[in-house]
């Protein structure tokens, strides 16, 4: 199986618009704290290609093996806008990001009242920022925004998920009598698991002062 597609979103709302009230006292005043709407903001563009190979291994299992590539540009980012009386912060579509992987599955259909799915994927998730306010403190201080991918915050290298589902049917279980208490029920487990993330998560203890840029690790 074969799959591509290209995929359009629209930037969060909040990043499109600002009050015109509190644009004209920015103007004036200048600074940092909170950047500007853009609605000049183009859709977010993601182009993804998928291939993959699926096989009965038994007659009850079966296998599938897929690789995975995205593509995503013009991601909203905020910036420093040089500007007369004050320079301040707005959104730019700036970012870019990779995510690339491959997916193992297995899939046993019910046999004696048991079905089971397994799903481990290996994924890469790099680009230039996580989220639209990644780089606020650099546009904040006017630093230099990066130019090369590093590891997104949500990348996850392994990830482990499986399932295990237990059901009777009619007149299948436990019997009391001519009853089947349980018959027509069932209970289904969720195992998830997962490698850490590549950065610790931090405890920002001063959200409007350049204090901000030294969180602490919690």
């Amino acid at each position: 199986h074969f799959s591509y597609g290209k995929f359009f979103q629209r930037p969060d709302l909040q990043n499109l618009y600002v009050n015109y009230d509190y644009l004209a006292y920015k103007i004036r005043t200048g600074g940092y704290y909170f950047a500007f709407g853009n609605p000049n903001l183009e859709p977010e563009e993601t182009t993804a290609y998928e291939a993959g190979w699926q096989r009965r291994i038994s007659d009850y299992a079966s296998i599938d093996i897929t690789a995975f590539y995205k593509d995503v540009k013009s991601l909203t980012e905020v910036v420093t806008q040089p500007a007369d009386p004050n320079s301040f912060s707005t959104y730019r579509n700036v970012d870019y990001g990779t995510v690339k992987g491959l997916e193992f599955s297995m899939d046993m259909r019910r046999n004696r009242n048991i079905s089971t799915q397994f799903n481990y994927t290996l994924a890469y998730a790099d680009g230039t920022g996580s989220f639209a306010n990644t780089q606020s403190n650099i546009a904040w201080t006017n630093g230099e925004p990066p130019k090369h991918a590093t590891a997104l915050e949500f990348d996850q290298r392994h990830k482990i998920t499986g399932v295990l589902d237990i059901r009777a049917g009619a007149n299948e279980g436990p019997k009391l009598g001519d009853f089947y208490p349980l018959e027509r029920t069932g209970v289904n487990f969720v195992f998830a698991a997962g490698s850490g993330f590549p950065y610790s998560p931090v405890q920002v203890y001063n959200e409007i002062t350049l204090g901000a840029i030294s969180p602490n690790p919690s």
